[in-house]
């Protein structure tokens, strides 16, 4: 059943662009009528079964698309290195779909410092609030989040105060490539 759901939440972040492992499981486990959430994957299982789903139905894009994707993550990165960022979501994972927005995790003492960055280049961005955290009995808080267009790809940044640098705010088993790491990944063609 586990192994299920792990292809079910995969299918649904690859085709539907979600990338939020709990929700992906959640709605996996509501389409396969599990209750049982001690059946719920580890989400390095649903990136490996999301990976396997784009070699088998998406192989003659996905390769290109998931490349095309980090390379402008590392573009982003490298503009805004003085933040700390870092890589997530289906770009670093591999996860990544057709709509997939880059996410990156930027640590800042105030979020006025990256927007004044993003000024400072007339980079047009938009701005919301992004719920993270809220699982293993957490309260979800509140940080900002800027998005913005580069070659029509959507750049998330989610900003966190720099007391937070070594914590994986993105969750425990999710995949997070800083700029050497991202560097290395692209460099092996993986």
């Amino acid at each position: 059943m586990r192994q299920l759901l792990a292809q079910e939440a995969a299918r649904l972040m690859v085709t539907e662009s979600i990338d939020d492992y709990q929700w992906a499981k959640e709605k996996a486990a509501q389409r396969l009528g599990v209750r049982d959430k001690s059946y719920f994957p580890r989400n390095d299982a649903i990136d490996q079964a999301a990976q396997e789903y784009a070699r088998l139905f998406a192989a003659d894009t996905h390769a290109e698309h998931l490349e095309r994707l980090r390379k402008t993550g590392l573009e982003a990165m490298e503009f805004l290195q003085a933040f700390d960022p870092h890589l997530t979501g289906g770009a670093a994972s591999g996860t990544a779909s057709a709509h997939t927005p880059i996410l990156l995790e930027l640590y800042a003492d105030t979020p006025e410092q990256v927007m004044n960055r993003l000024l400072d280049a007339s980079i047009p961005f938009s701005e919301q609030d992004a719920y993270v955290g809220g699982q293993g009995g957490k309260s979800a808080k509140t940080y900002p989040k800027l998005t913005f267009l580069v070659n029509d790809a959507s750049v998330e940044l989610l900003i966190f105060p720099p007391e937070l640098r070594h914590q994986k705010m993105s969750g425990k088993d999710t995949p997070r490539l800083s700029l050497k790491q991202l560097r290395e990944v692209l460099a092996k063609g993986e």
